[in-house]
């Protein structure tokens, strides 16, 4: 079984989403697994911290309007992926 930790900055970042009423539950479940993808890439597996939230919230594509980055702060990998 594998364990994952969440870190109180993550945790504040997931929150405001969902509070804000831009994330649902399900789309918390899907940044969760998308910021454990980068915490694994980035060499720090099984730990979820702020900036692969915010990474992750960068590169969510909002169906509102269809552009990656729409919803959390923009990076550069965001608004390459962008292009």
């Amino acid at each position: 079984m594998r364990h994952t930790t969440i870190d109180s900055g993550a945790e504040r970042l997931l929150e405001t989403g969902l509070t804000s009423g831009r994330l649902s539950a399900r789309g918390v479940n899907r940044l969760l697994s998308v910021a454990l993808t980068l915490s694994d890439l980035a060499g720090a597996p099984g730990q979820i911290d702020e900036p692969a939230v915010a990474q992750a919230l960068a590169l969510r594509v909002d169906p509102r309007i269809g552009e990656p980055g729409a919803v959390g702060s923009t990076s550069p990998l965001a608004e390459e992926v962008a292009r």
